[in-house]
């Protein structure tokens, strides 16, 4: 094996016009192969959807079939931003802020966050159920009972933030798109 690497490597240091005349030759194949001159664009497509990445005859694709009969059928988008504590008065104001920009933004079809991820909270025989954002902002001394709640929760816990709870989560569920707009 040894022998056949030298005897290449003389033969490309003998001919080094041949190497790159065949170095140019393969260039110019794979352009021609990956780009559509007539009409000056990329031959290979950018495809955003999930599904394609599981092969067709797995538990995993199955799973995942079913749960978009289950709750619609989009792609979703999973943006995180670090604020510092979350729980306090400032950084929630500051997530029900970027939600309500997410939800503005062409394309976005929801968005889940702590702007409305509904939060149970009972009181005497009354139950109240809004979200953390609303129980915030009535309540802005319950802001510490807040952050327990999230972390008592099965639910939310370890999903909307962060387990350092420095950053929130945003799960944005967007339109069907071309892949001209995905790239956008």
């Amino acid at each position: 094996m040894q022998g056949f690497l030298t005897s290449v490597l003389d033969k490309t240091a003998a001919y080094p016009k041949r190497v790159l005349v065949f170095a140019l030759l393969l260039t110019v194949i794979a352009l021609s192969a990956s780009w559509n001159f007539s009409s000056m664009t990329p031959r290979m497509q950018l495809d955003p959807a999930l599904e394609k990445l599981l092969p067709p005859q797995n538990e995993d694709r199955a799973a995942y079939e079913r749960a978009r009969s289950l709750f619609g059928d989009t792609d979703v988008v999973i943006a995180s931003v670090e604020l510092g504590k979350v729980f306090t008065g400032e950084n929630l104001s500051r997530v029900a802020a970027i939600h309500e920009s997410i939800t503005r933004v062409k394309g976005v079809r929801h968005v889940f966050s702590l702007a409305n991820a509904p939060n149970l909270l009972a009181q005497s025989n009354e139950v109240e159920i809004s979200s953390f954002i609303e129980q915030a902002k009535l309540s802005p001394h319950r802001v510490a009972d807040l952050e327990a709640d999230y972390l008592s929760s099965k639910i939310y816990q370890g999903s909307l933030v962060s387990e350092t709870g420095t950053a929130a989560a945003f799960i944005i569920s967007l339109d069907e798109m071309p892949e001209t707009a995905f790239r956008e």
